[in-house]
């Protein structure tokens, strides 16, 4: 298993998927360039998506809305997509469906306000899904805060880290915790993982 964690100075969305894209293309071992987003609706996701179809790359986005996905993205990329699934990430039918014949895929699952964590158990879906499939390169958003960048965060972001994450968010924190320990537990796969910080809308 490969590890590289970016943790990057620059907080917007758009400059996350770069570095993401040019991280995850250095660790394929293949150079077909096609990519599998999951989660691509979500705030880091969408740009991905955009992201790799703007450097020329087939995309497969796997989202629960067809709708959402073509107003997120627009309907220019929408229609530039090699397909789109409709499914979510506790659906391993439709995960065979977007990763199969990726070169990588980009995990950019998260967990909407309000709702139970989902990024462990899709996260133990997408690589049981790659190892059935064959496909080594992933790349997965986790958070600057979690493993041993907990440090750096409590340094750099210490009203979120004394505050704002133990009493409102230490649920999803364990999320990607768990999340990251699933990757860990690996062997034959090369993983990426992303820990930004927070991130903005452009």
């Amino acid at each position: 298993i490969t590890w590289t964690l970016l943790q990057p100075t620059t907080k917007t969305k758009k400059s996350i998927t770069r570095k993401i894209m040019t991280s995850s293309t250095t660790a394929a071992t293949t150079s077909t360039g096609k990519v599998a987003v999951i989660g691509a609706t979500g705030g880091v996701g969408r740009f991905v998506v955009k992201h790799a179809l703007e450097k020329g790359y087939a995309v497969v986005a796997l989202a629960r809305s067809e709708e959402k996905l073509r107003k997120v993205v627009g309907k220019d990329d929408f229609d530039r997509l090699e397909s789109y699934v409709k499914g979510s990430c506790d659906d391993l039918t439709k995960l065979e469906e977007t990763i199969s014949g990726a070169d990588f895929v980009i995990s950019c699952l998260g967990t909407p306000s309000g709702q139970e964590p989902v990024v462990e158990s899709g996260t133990k879906n997408v690589i049981a899904t790659m190892k059935k499939l064959g496909v080594k390169n992933l790349a997965m958003i986790s958070s600057c805060g979690v493993g041993d960048s907990v440090k750096q965060a409590k340094k750099n972001a210490k009203v979120f880290m004394y505050v704002v994450k133990p009493l409102f968010l230490s649920k999803l924190f364990q999320d990607l915790e768990q999340a990251e320990k699933v990757c860990e537990q690996e062997s034959g796969l090369n993983i990426v993982r992303v820990r930004p910080p927070h991130l903005q809308d452009k």
